[in-house]
């Protein structure tokens, strides 16, 4: 697969109060890094290893296997039936706190955007002040460029939000501070652009989902990815 030429101009990425010198992606090199996702999501090989295409639903550790129906014929059953105990009456069933497997099964069940090949995906320099999800005001005209390309293309265009940290840090603490930083982005479209929200999936991956070759505490782990928003 050929490398999208734009990618190393997308990779430059600071989330710190460090000064950083980074180029605006123009709305014309967003727009065409778009038309390049729209391919790789819509063929059947495009997408990263482990993948798939559109909108993934991470598969639940435990799926109920379908009710058996029984064979045994009717009389039998009912003279099974008549000589089971009865169950006592129902009575108050106090509520009880999910266990921990509980909790983790369902947290697998959330919805995650796909993962394009390295030096396809669209990651932009957008600066937030430190340990905050307040967008810097250097920001602004990469955020103008972002939204005139989105309102440049087909109104039913729906997209991902992607939040990304480094290594440093929690995970738990990484996940929530990449979601509010995507939440923001998605109000700023929202309230600056007057971007439909429903289009708009701010999404927090925290430190899941680090560029290969470049070490885990490195500025450029810091970005926010735009994915288009494709259902499978």
């Amino acid at each position: 697969m050929t490398r999208f030429p734009y990618a190393f101009a997308f990779l430059a990425v600071a989330l710190s109060t460090s000064t950083v010198s980074a180029q605006v992606v123009s709305s014309d090199d967003i727009e065409a890094a778009l038309k390049r996702q729209e391919q790789i999501l819509n063929s059947d090989n495009g997408v990263a290893a482990g993948e798939t295409r559109g909108i993934r639903l991470a598969n639940p550790s435990g799926t109920k296997p379908k009710a058996v129906v029984s064979k045994r014929s009717e009389p039998a059953a009912k003279t099974a039936a008549a000589n089971t105990p009865k169950k006592p009456a129902a009575t108050t069933v106090k509520a009880t706190t999910p266990t921990k497997k509980a909790r983790v099964q369902k947290a697998s069940t959330r919805v995650q955007p796909p993962r394009l090949p390295e030096g396809e995906q669209l990651d932009l320099v957008i600066l937030f002040e430190y340990d905050s999800a307040f967008i810097r005001p250097e920001s602004r005209p990469q955020l103008e460029a972002l939204c005139s390309a989105i309102n440049k293309g087909a109104s039913d265009r729906r997209f991902h939000i992607i939040g990304h940290t480094d290594a440093a840090g929690s995970n738990r603490y990484n996940m929530t501070l990449s979601e509010a930083r995507a939440k923001e982005v998605k109000r700023h479209l929202v309230t600056e652009c007057q971007i439909d929200a429903s289009r708009l999936n701010p999404v927090g991956m925290g430190e899941e989902r680090l560029l290969k070759g470049l070490p885990g505490g490195d500025d450029a782990q810091r970005r926010v990815e735009i994915l288009l928003n494709i259902a499978s």
